[in-house]
């Protein structure tokens, strides 16, 4: 009769020696229990190891033991440069891939896929994704779209801002951008997307721009979820527009359509403070009113806002129902160090405790909002160039780990 422990695992095969040493299944427990750089370098040992280790059923397992949450940033090491996959709450380093191409930053995403870009003129430098198991790597070669090459040859362009996602119901990857031209040639903003797909080199397409001017150059008012991308609408400059926007409203962008939905209401209670005549205020003296962000928590769209107003606080509101605009404010977090005012919120962790991302120091510290209180992490060696990455590194072509 099989074991326990073999009918748990349902295909594995009965118990036997491996290498003449250990019972598969105890070799099995054993290597279950080390993280996966240690089982990659381990699939050299034999061939009857490595076929363990790239045992479906293993790799899932080995998965659910070992859940994250898991970051991905750039390094620098001399002229070494490339990305980190490192344990987000400890800080170690479970994986680095070197990369060959210049100065490379990784925008805030939320993918089994790590993206780079260039900086803020990356005219030539390729756009890139990143299968961090396998060092996979699937880039970009064209420059611009064939709509607006022809401005290169009179103006500027540069890339604004540069945002990753995935089609739920292809598995494609896709990447969408902001072009900023000097001079200007129209006050809409121009709009690229790419198909990231390891068929072929990525190209540019020119899509119309957004319903009404969105923050386009800056990563804590854009966000990815469930192939959606949200970008915190401009209502700075809502005297200018032609288009009323509404404070606090959010434009969403279908990655599989390609084209804008309809404009999301943000939350009722934070629109309200910025009236008419508190709108200008702000973004003069932001401590008015309070700074607006959004982002990707757990698969939840989220608006931040930090009230600078005593007691000074986050608010952290979650959207609910789109279609029919419901908002809930699930945290309200107090705030006692300057320094604080300039957090920005990664991810909730299974416990309810919030992890943040200090934006002037680059600090990592998970607030617990059963004590409010504050544990530091770790600090990043670039806030602006992080992600969180939800894949699972013990693919079957992932061998070379490099630490």
């Amino acid at each position: 009769m099989a074991s326990p422990s073999s009918e748990k695992r349902g295909e594995l095969p009965p118990s036997e020696h491996i290498a003449g040493e250990l019972p598969r299944d105890a070799l099995y427990d054993i290597l279950l229990r080390l993280p996966a750089k240690d089982v990659c370098r381990l699939r050299a040992v034999s061939p009857s190891w490595r076929s363990l280790t790239l045992d479906p059923i293993f790799v899932k397992a080995h998965a659910a033991r070992h859940p994250g949450p898991l970051l991905a940033t750039t390094f620098a090491d001399g002229e070494s440069r490339g990305v980190s996959i490192v344990d987000l709450l400890s800080g170690d380093v479970i994986k680095r891939i070197r990369t060959s191409g210049p100065d490379l930053r990784v925008p805030r995403t939320r993918l089994d896929r790590v993206c780079l870009v260039g900086g803020r003129h990356p005219m030539g430098v390729p756009v890139t994704l990143l299968d961090p198991a396998t060092g996979a790597v699937i880039s970009s070669w064209q420059v611009i779209s064939m709509k607006y090459a022809g401005l290169l040859k009179t103006r500027k362009a540069y890339m604004d801002s540069c945002v990753f996602g995935k089609v739920p119901s292809t598995g494609v990857y896709k990447a969408f951008r902001f072009l900023e031209v000097r001079p200007l040639v129209s006050p809409q903003q121009l709009c690229e997307v790419m198909t990231l797909n390891g068929r072929s080199a990525g190209r540019w397409r020119a899509r119309p721009g957004p319903p009404g001017r969105v923050f386009s150059d800056h990563t804590m008012k854009s966000a990815a979820i469930d192939g959606v991308l949200y970008f915190l609408m401009d209502f700075s400059n809502m005297y200018h527009s032609k288009v009323t926007i509404k404070p606090a409203s959010i434009a969403a962008f279908n990655l599989k359509t390609e084209e804008w939905m309809p404009p999301i209401d943000g939350p009722g209670q934070v629109s309200s403070l910025y009236d008419e005549e508190d709108v200008l205020p702000v973004f003069e003296d932001p401590r008015a009113v309070g700074i607006l962000s959004i982002t990707n928590l757990n698969g939840s769209l989220v608006v931040a806002q930090v009230r600078h107003s005593l007691p000074q606080s986050m608010d952290l509101w979650f959207l609910m129902d789109r279609e029919k605009g419901v908002w809930v404010k699930k945290y309200s977090i107090g705030y006692y160090r300057r320094e604080d005012h300039f957090s920005y919120p990664l991810l909730v962790l299974d416990d309810e405790r919030i992890v943040f991302v200090m934006q002037l120091t680059g600090l990592l510290q998970v607030y617990d909002p059963k004590t409010e209180t504050y544990t530091d992490l770790w600090q990043l060696e670039d806030f602006k160039s992080m992600c969180i990455y939800t894949g699972n590194l013990l693919s079957q072509e992932a061998t070379g780990f490099h630490c």
